[in-house]
């Protein structure tokens, strides 16, 4: 028996190396020959064969002789099978990756090819519209205006008809906005040539059908450059033809709103045969209060080139003319 110098407890030294109490070596001196029992710790025989020699899977510890992990020390194909549905090799990931980037990339090549070309039929489709309308406007198919008879020749008179007394009646239409009735009180016909004026004056005196055709604009200021004066003529004016009610009441649908300068002008009288006169009023603009009061402006230019817009009445009294007519 023999004490361990470690733990102080007692063991068997014939028997074991080792404490059996705490593990540690009970023999410092190597006495193989003598009482330790090397049948216990010499195990070399179980791994040899009969020639002697280190035979593969005799070990004890080899458990397995069929597994993937181990059967002639290749590495084993791991499938996604083996995982399930949710598992991709990473080659497998990388080449799909690189697939769909590809397929994508082709896609939108052919996609701008596409594009492209409809472009150039887009291009061409309008190039050949304009072609084909320039052809339409140079046989004057629509040369023939809704408002006129192409078996009528037109005349213009060389005659101005002055309104000597005109009026304006507003109404205010349903979203607050106004339009206005024109009704010609006396009209004087003045002109060298008084044949031509004592026709003109027939027509407005007979039954014939007599419509008003003009220029109409909103002003924004009594006072201005004659530059913005003529630029809003041009780019807002509004080409209006009169319902006719009689010869000389007329309903001008220009809308407008409360307090806004209405600009009259290019104005012309036409008849039912196609003719024309111009007509000029007693005065250039007007304008309405939200009570439909309508107060009228002459429209003069300084010599600094300035327009104005003055207030003055709906009347002309001529001492020279060749004819006239009341209503």
């Amino acid at each position: 028996m023999r004490k361990c110098d470690a733990c102080g407890k007692v063991y068997s030294e014939s028997k074991d190396i080792f404490c059996p109490h705490c593990g540690a070596v009970g023999q410092k001196d190597c006495n193989h020959g003598a009482s330790f029992d090397s049948s216990r710790w010499d195990r070399g025989e179980i791994y040899r064969n009969d020639s002697n020699t280190y035979k593969q899977g005799a070990e004890p510890h080899a458990q397995r002789t069929s597994s993937a992990y181990n059967t002639n020390n290749k590495k084993t194909e791991v499938s996604g099978e083996q995982f399930g549905s949710d598992y991709s090799d990473p080659k497998t990931v990388v080449r799909n990756i690189v697939e769909t980037v590809t397929k994508k990339a082709k896609q939108s090549e052919k996609d701008e090819k596409k594009f492209v070309k409809i472009i150039g039929v887009v291009v061409a489709l309008i190039s050949l519209f304009n072609v084909v309308f320039s052809e339409i406007d140079s046989t004057d198919i629509f040369s023939e205006s809704p408002f006129e008879d192409s078996s009528v020749e037109y005349t213009s008179y060389p005659v101005e008809v002055i309104a000597g007394e005109v009026s304006v009646e507003p109404f205010e239409d349903w979203d607050g906005t106004w339009f206005f009735d024109m009704y010609l009180e006396t009209l004087y016909m003045y002109s060298g040539d008084s044949e031509a004026s004592v026709e003109v004056c027939d027509k407005l005196s007979g039954d014939e059908y007599i419509y008003i055709d003009g220029v109409f604009c909103t002003m924004p200021d009594k006072i201005m450059s004659i530059d913005n004066y003529d630029k809003i003529i041009e780019e807002d004016g509004s080409y209006i033809i009169s319902d006719s009610q009689s010869t000389n009441a007329h309903t001008i649908q220009y809308w407008f709103n409360a307090g806004d300068i209405v600009y009259c002008s290019y104005l012309t009288l036409n008849f039912d045969d196609g003719s024309t006169v111009d007509l000029i009023l007693p005065f250039d603009a007007f304008s309405c209060d939200e009570e439909g009061n309508v107060t009228y402006y002459t429209c003069n230019m300084n010599e600094e080139d300035t327009v104005i817009f003055e207030e003055t009445v709906p009347e002309a009294v001529l001492d020279e003319f060749d004819c006239m007519v009341e209503f």
